[in-house]
């Protein structure tokens, strides 16, 4: 089994069809799945961020942001980031068919903020 340092004290071990954490003496291992020939199979894919694109907004301006999942995940939720969050209003927030999510806003604060849709995806 291969141990990869993720930081002080806890490292990443992968081997022999299972991935395993240790950290400070304690372990924990998952095994994954593997065919016949002893490759790994695919695996589920825990829920994860996806951002869209920035979109640069002026003040008082408005956003329509949407962002799509990898190819063969869904979308489980989502929303809308921003620079300054105390400068968005978030208007609307929504699933977009099953693998993307959209966000529509308003920049309110008296600054240009960054902002972007996020949606949360994972594999069915």
């Amino acid at each position: 089994m291969k141990r990869t340092p993720l930081s002080r004290g806890i490292a990443l071990a992968i081997g022999a069809g299972l991935v395993g954490l240790v950290a400070g003496g304690a372990s924990v291992l998952v095994a994954a799945p593997s065919d016949a020939a002893g490759r790994a199979a695919a695996v589920a894919v825990a829920p994860h961020p996806v951002n869209g694109d920035v979109l640069h907004v002026g003040p008082n301006g408005t956003f329509g942001g949407i962002v799509d999942c990898p190819a063969g995940e869904v979308v489980t939720g989502g929303g809308g980031y921003a620079s300054d969050p105390y400068a968005l209003r978030l208007s609307s927030s929504y699933q977009s068919g099953p693998g993307a999510w959209v966000a529509y806003g308003q920049n309110v604060g008296s600054r240009t903020v960054d902002v972007y849709a996020q949606a949360i995806c994972t594999r069915p």
